[in-house]
Order: C-alpha cells, then sequence, then structure tokens
C-alpha cells in the first residue's frame, strides 16, 4: 500500500527504458498509486527531459542505446540541479559488482527484473521518505556485508559526497567524515582517527547509512583512495606482525638505531626514544602523535630487525641494589644465555628482539638501569669502572679471571 501522504500529490516520476512493455507497465501502475509519469526510451533523451520536467525521481534501465542508464545517471549528477535526485535502477543483473557499479555512478537503489509493482512502490516510497524527511540526508543505506567499508567510501568519493557513514556492528556504533574526496576523521567505540578506521575497515558486517552534514576539516584529512590502500597495508601488517605487536602497558627501549627507516613512523618512535630513553607505549602514543596501530607496527617492525627491546610490562623490576656480575660460559650464545639468567635471577621474561649493542635500558624500581654487556674478560678489566656506578647487572662472556671479583669489591 502507498503512503498517503504521498498519494496524488503530483510527484513527477520519470521512467526510462528501451523496452515499450516495460514502460506501459510502469506507468500504469504508477499512475494508479498517484505519481505523474513521464517517459523517455534512452539515456540522451532522458538527460533533455530531465532539464525541462525536472522530475521528482527517475526509474533507468541499464541496458539502452545511445546512452545506458550508467552514463546517463553519471551525466546527470555532473549538474548540480540534479545532485541529489533520487534515482533507481531497474537491472536484470542482480549480482554485488552490478549493483557497486550502479552505486559508484550516483543511484540511490536498484531493483532486480522480474519485480512485482508493489516491490517497486515500496522501494519508491522509501527513498522519498527519506528525501522527504530531510534535504540533508542520503538514500544509501545497507549492510557491510552486501558493501564493504572500503568499496563503500569509494562510492562517496566518487559522488563527491559530503557527510557521514554512520556504523553499528557488533554492538558497537562508528561513523567516518567525508569531504571533498577527502576522509577527515572516524570514530568506532572509544577509538578515533586511524585507530577507528582499521576497525571499521576489518569489520565483516554491520548496518551503515549516508547522513550529508556539515564535515570539519579532521586529523586524517587525506584523498580517500590512498587512505584505503594505506589502511589495506596496516590491516595486513597487523596479522602478519602479530607475535611481534606489544601491548599499551609494554615497555620499548632502544638497542640500536637502524641504518635506514621502512618508513616515518619508525623514524619518529627512534628518535623519541634517543631523546626520552625507554617509554612504555602508552607513553610513545602520546609524544610521537602517532595512532595506536600505525605505532605498534612500527615498533614491531623495529623489534623483528632488532633494533628495540620490549618488555611485556612496565612495572619496574626488582633488582639488587648493588651491581652484580654474571659469568656466562660461552661467548657464542650470549643473548640466550643472558636471557636465562635474567629470568632465573629476576623473573623477568625474555626480552622481545635481539640484543646487539653493549647496554639495554630497562625500567626498575631503582629507576632507568643498564644491563652491560663485556664480551671477552680482558675487556671488562679494562672497561667496568665507567659503568659499573649506574649499572645493576654487568655480564661478562668467555673465560673470566676470579680476580675481576676482588677489583669489583675494592
Amino acid at each position: 500500500m502507498v503512503d498517503e501522504t504521498l498519494k496524488g500529490t503530483g510527484i513527477k516520476v520519470l521512467i526510462v527504458d528501451d523496452n515499450e512493455a516495460i514502460i506501459d507497465a510502469l506507468s500504469y501502475g504508477l499512475r494508479a498509486a498517484g505519481y505523474d509519469v513521464i517517459t523517455a526510451t534512452n539515456g540522451r533523451e532522458a538527460l533533455e527531459r530531465s532539464r525541462k520536467e525536472h522530475p521528482d525521481l527517475i526509474i533507468s534501465d541499464i541496458v539502452m542505446p545511445e546512452m545506458d542508464g550508467f552514463e546517463f545517471c553519471r551525466a546527470l549528477r555532473q549538474d548540480p540541479e540534479f545532485s541529489d535526485l533520487p534515482f533507481l535502477f531497474l537491472t536484470a543483473h542482480g549480482d554485488k559488482d552490478r549493483k557497486l557499479q550502479g552505486l559508484k555512478y550516483g543511484a540511490d537503489d536498484y531493483i532486480v527484473k522480474p519485480f512485482e509493482i508493489d516491490e517497486l512502490l515500496a522501494r519508491i516510497e522509501v527513498i522519498l521518505k527519506r528525501a522527504k524527511k530531510s534535504a540533508t540526508e542520503g538514500a544509501l543505506s545497507g549492510r557491510l556485508s552486501e558493501i564493504g567499508l572500503p568499496d563503500l567510501l569509494q562510492v562517496m568519493e566518487q559522488t563527491s559526497k559530503r557527510g557521514k557513514v554512520y556504523i553499528k556492528a557488533q554492538g558497537k556504533e562508528g561513523w567516518v567524515s567525508l569531504s571533498s574526496g577527502h576522509i577527515m576523521d572516524a570514530s568506532f567505540a572509544e577509538l578515533s582517527g586511524e585507530d577507528a578506521l582499521v576497525e571499521l575497515f576489518l569489520l565483516e558486517d554491520g548496518t551503515f547509512y549516508y547522513k550529508a552534514e556539515p564535515v570539519e576539516k579532521g586529523p586524517i584529512d587525506r584523498p580517500v583512495g590512498f587512505v584505503l590502500m594505506d589502511i589495506a597495508r596496516l590491516s595486513d601488517e597487523l596479522v602478519a606482525l602479530k607475535e611481534f605487536l606489544p601491548n599499551e602497558a609494554a615497555m620499548v627501549s632502544l638497542i640500536q638505531k637502524p641504518e635506514e627507516f621502512d618508513e616515518p613512523a619508525e623514524e619518529t618512535i627512534v628518535e623519541g626514544l634517543e631523546k626520552e630513553g625507554p617509554r612504555s607505549v602508552k607513553e610513545l602514543i602520546t609524544f610521537t602523535g602517532l595512532s595506536a596501530t600505525r605505532l605498534k607496527v612500527a615498533i614491531a617492525k623495529l623489534s623483528k630487525r632488532g633494533c628495540i627491546a620490549i618488555l611485556d610490562s612496565e612495572e619496574p623490576v626488582k633488582l639488587p641494589s648493588q651491581a652484580k656480575v654474571l659469568f656466562l660460559s660461552e661467548t657464542e650464545g650470549i643473548i640466550g644465555q643472558f636471557k636465562e639468567k635474567l629470568s632465573e635471577l629476576y623473573g623477568i621474561k625474555a626480552l622481545k628482539g635481539k640484543v646487539m649493542v653493549d647496554m639495554v635500558p630497562v625500567k626498575t624500581e631503582f629507576g632507568t638501569i643498564e644491563f652491560v654487556f663485556f664480551e671477552k674478560a680482558s675487556n671488562f678489566k679494562n672497561l667496568w669502572r665507567p659503568f659499573l656506578k649506574d649499572a645493576h647487572l654487568v655480564l661478562v662472556a668467555g673465560r673470566a679471571d676470579e680476580s675481576i671479583l676482588d677489583e669489583l669489591e675494592g
């Protein structure tokens, strides 16, 4: 049943189809429902009639001579007068790609042939109600299982939409704001910006709708295509680097500065650690300005390359107040022995990454201390004094002269 508030109100519908039988059937059904009807047999004719007759809604076939439905819709949307005109495609193709293509050209909905006239009237009523309710509310809505967020955002970009895509999924709510082909900002539950966008990108189901509304400049402010490629890369790296990803309470310390950086985020993190010393992931998020997702991915990549060390918690490690000397039996495998000694003596879990330099800073209840390494006892005899004052643990690899202990006590 047609909404009585719409019936007989002179709403003008343009039907575009090269099949005369379909035009006759649709015209009869729409006029019976109270709509005024005008017709065209191809896209070029429909474009001319639109400019002369100014319809309130267009129903168009896709495959037509001279100008098909896609080209007609695209040409229509390029005219500011018709940029928001409700547009519905008729198609014999019900596949997702066909629907997505129609939406990219600017259609609001589509209906698959054959169909009942009542179904078409219901679709028309929904579209017109939305347009009537608010001139700022668009007609794009659906499920993410049918059209994923990346495809949806590309539709927004290609149709020059300005507003927000509102999303409900997993019992949470979020949105993505767009303007002039740029993603401006995003939110999902307690997340915001890039972190929210990554989580939204990974959603496989949920509902969405688009609403045209004023959009302010946001922290993301990058072209849709560029953002989607970047977020896709981040999402892939999150999966690939899963075993190296730190939690926000983990402590991060610099082992060695890489000779070159794979991305700007790595350089930002290393410069921060050089300047500030060991910091928790949470602290790094604050003073680097990077999103949690991008920061964790960059930390994981640096850890995998042996450039930084990660402790699983920022809780202080209890160490003796006096320096302790550990004699390691073999020079080869020194790092493995070091980890075993830490676990044995202090219950410290194995460090993530490879220790490649002489000192590894670790936060303790005494403050940040240095674990000092000497690969040969002969080196140790000459070098221990400058480090012993601040170090709580000294490791000596290889054969060691017991007289070193006397020197330490002295």
